[in-house]
């Protein structure tokens, strides 16, 4: 048999044992079982220059018992002409948070909630995450709809299964008292 038959036939054997599935590739990583973003509430009401909150709940169950990340992204629709005030996040030691090992420093102010990431304890395939959320400053009256994901290890393409939710926001004018009377005025 020539050079160029063994060859040939060599060939017509791993693409029909690959098309039986006879070899396979192994995933390069573990499966997530279950993952969720979960808010205390869907929707808010606020002023002009106001700020709205709720809280965000990430969960995760993972197969492995290795770390695994998640980071939190998070897009915005304005009203037409107006632009989406970023989302903060706040969590502290006191938080309904477990098995969670901080990936950025929380000095016990506000961050930007877009890039928020948890990492999950080594010893433990399960994780929750408790953290407030505030927008502040709604340039102007309309709905603002916050849509926050997850994403994995991948980047912010890497969107996990299962971890969209919804914020919307409605924004109208601040009220003024409409008769502009004074009810008393006391001097002292």
């Amino acid at each position: 048999m020539s050079k160029k038959t063994f060859f040939k036939r060599m060939s017509l054997g791993v693409i029909a044992a690959l098309g039986f599935g006879l070899l396979s590739t192994p995933t390069a990583q573990a499966v997530r079982l279950t993952n969720s973003l979960t808010l205390s509430s869907a929707t808010a009401s606020t002023a002009t220059f106001d700020s709205a909150t709720v809280t965000l709940t990430l969960r995760q169950t993972a197969t492995q018992t290795d770390m695994d990340s998640v980071t939190v992204r998070v897009a915005c629709d304005a009203p037409v002409g107006a632009s989406c005030p970023g989302l903060l996040g706040y969590q502290d030691e006191l938080s309904d948070t477990f098995n969670v090992m901080p990936q950025i420093t929380r000095d016990l102010t506000w961050i930007d909630l877009n890039g928020w990431g948890e990492t999950q304890n080594a010893s433990t395939s399960t994780m929750r995450s408790v953290i407030s959320v505030k927008a502040v400053n709604f340039p102007a009256v309309g709905t603002y709809t916050y849509t926050i994901y997850a994403t994995g290890n991948g980047g912010a393409s890497d969107v996990i299964t299962g971890t969209s939710t919804t914020w919307t926001v409605t924004v109208t004018a601040p009220t003024t008292n409409a008769s502009g009377k004074c009810s008393s005025l006391h001097f002292i």
